[in-house]
């Protein structure tokens, strides 16, 4: 098993700061929260570490050179094109035939992901309770307003919001390379997850119980 963690973002929400601190490497707590993301996930004996990166790339990669992390691969974007057009960008020069793990380095989330392995489907993604309209998934009108799937247990006024945490087994990972192997540039979260379906692939689910933020946005 793989894990990505996708850093090229350029932090916007967070200006001046990312202007100068690239926003993987804001500190949360006594670390910067790449470091954390990579530290919390190493138990899970990972073969192989990957990121992007782009805006502020030099300071990330001098980074990941002073921890000295075993098995780490990363690859340059000219421009950011988002988690899943990374994420293309790098299965365009190479092939992998491991499950992945994604989880975005703008999150932070302490409380592990081994219930969400267990979840049987060949795309897992997390969700955290909380959130609005404009950032979270409407429970009213279930998860279907982007990918055709419910929230089975979601109370009639409740959101959720995607956690930007997800496994995508190899099989899915291979349909997702062969359907978007032309494209360049960014691919959504919504693009991704209804080419899965298209693909015939079984997309779940799993509510994350523990304490969940996104740099950058507003507490939920």
């Amino acid at each position: 098993m793989i894990l990505f963690v996708p850093s090229a973002g350029l932090g916007k929400r967070l200006r001046p700061v990312t202007e100068y601190v690239p926003k993987p490497l804001i500190k949360i707590g006594k670390n910067e929260n790449l470091k954390n993301i990579i530290d919390i996930n190493f138990p899970l004996c990972f073969s192989e570490t990957i990121l992007n990166v782009s805006h502020l790339s030099g300071k990330i990669i001098n980074f990941i050179r002073t921890c000295r992390y075993p098995r780490m691969s990363i690859y340059r974007e000219i421009e950011p094109i988002g988690v899943f057009g990374g994420l293309n960008n790098i299965l365009r020069n190479r092939t992998i035939y491991e499950d992945v793990i994604i989880f975005n380095s703008d999150v932070v989330y302490e409380d592990g992901i081994e219930g969400l392995l267990q979840v049987p489907g060949d795309v897992v993604f997390g969700l955290v309770r909380g959130g609005s309209p404009d950032i979270g998934i409407d429970g009213r009108e279930k998860i279907s307003v982007i990918a055709g799937l419910q929230v089975t247990d979601a109370e009639p006024e409740e959101f959720f919001t995607y956690s930007g945490i997800m496994l995508i087994k190899a099989a899915a990972l291979k349909s997702f390379s062969e359907t978007f192997h032309e494209r360049t540039g960014m691919i959504s979260f919504i693009e991704f997850v209804k080419s899965a379906l298209d693909e015939r692939r079984s997309v779940h689910y799993f509510i994350l119980d523990g304490q969940w933020r996104d740099i950058g946005t507003q507490p939920i």
